[in-house]
């Protein structure tokens, strides 16, 4: 609960939008989440994770077991819609034989396990139940960050099926140790940042934050840094996403190798794209 500011008094809306938490092997077991004797070695354990059964499930939290050696790829998503107006997250996915694992959070019922092989990491304003996003209040640092880490449905049907955005995607060259290192690095985030760092359109967006696990694990040479550092004032811009990783020396030579196909029509969901937005 805010202390201060215009939210002050006020509850955040943590029942729909709670910030990833990253947790030890034996505080998952002891939750009875995951059993203290199975091999945890190369992975890593977080709560808060939303995930959905389905398109027209409710969202739920879970324990997620998320095996590190499984990471295949880590890829850029900018949700557009329309003109400058869009939304940046980082999409893990992984190997088909070590997928993530999720398990329910609520108790007093039977476990039960999911899994998944995308997880999406979105930095979001945060605001009490009810208040919506209005452009001048992101220019008054009013709002808070939450670091959601999602199953690809949640994000998916939000972006796509509901509001009929294009989902553009970028698969970012790196290393294997860089894309665990820039895993591990939006879970600490999740972590320090929780319900304290406020969001600024121009200063603290969803684009920057994402940008300053990148830089911090994967920022590329001398001569990639001073690039990136002469556009620095266009990264609050979630559609120059793609240009700061090439700035950066991370884009994939191959043209069909860094932009991928959408993720609508990745999931055969092109119809529910309003085309007005973008013409």
């Amino acid at each position: 609960m805010p202390e201060s500011g215009f939210f002050a008094g006020q509850c955040l809306n943590t029942c729909d939008q709670r910030s990833v938490t990253p947790v030890s092997a034996s505080t998952a077991a002891a939750y009875g989440y995951f059993s203290a004797g199975e091999d945890t070695a190369g992975a890593v354990f977080a709560v808060n994770v939303s995930h959905a059964i389905d398109t027209a499930s409710p969202a739920f939290f879970c324990a997620a077991r998320i095996p590190l050696e499984g990471l295949e790829d880590v890829i850029l998503q900018i949700e557009h819609a329309g003109g400058l107006q869009a939304h940046a997250q980082l999409r893990f996915s992984f190997r088909p034989d070590m997928p993530v694992i999720l398990v329910p959070q609520r108790t007093g019922a039977d476990r039960t396990e999911y899994r998944v092989h995308d997880v999406h990491f979105s930095v979001e304003a945060l605001a009490p139940p009810g208040v919506p996003y209005k452009g001048d209040w992101g220019f008054k640092s009013e709002y808070f960050q939450s670091y959601r880490l999602t199953s690809q449905i949640v994000r998916a049907r939000k972006m796509i099926l509901q509001d009929h955005h294009r989902v553009w995607q970028y698969r970012i060259r790196l290393t294997a140790a860089q894309k665990r290192d820039i895993l591990l690095g939006v879970l600490a985030l999740g972590e320090r940042g929780a319900y304290t760092h406020k969001y600024h359109t121009a200063q603290n967006n969803c684009i920057i934050e994402l940008f300053r696990v990148i830089d911090a694990h994967a920022g590329g040479g001398l001569l990639h840094r001073a690039r990136a550092a002469m556009h620095r004032r266009t990264l609050f811009l979630p559609t120059y996403g793609p240009k700061q990783l090439k700035y950066r020396g991370l884009a994939p030579r191959r043209k069909n190798e860094f932009h991928l196909p959408n993720l609508e029509s990745e999931l055969g969901w092109e119809s529910f794209i309003d085309q007005t937005m973008y013409q």
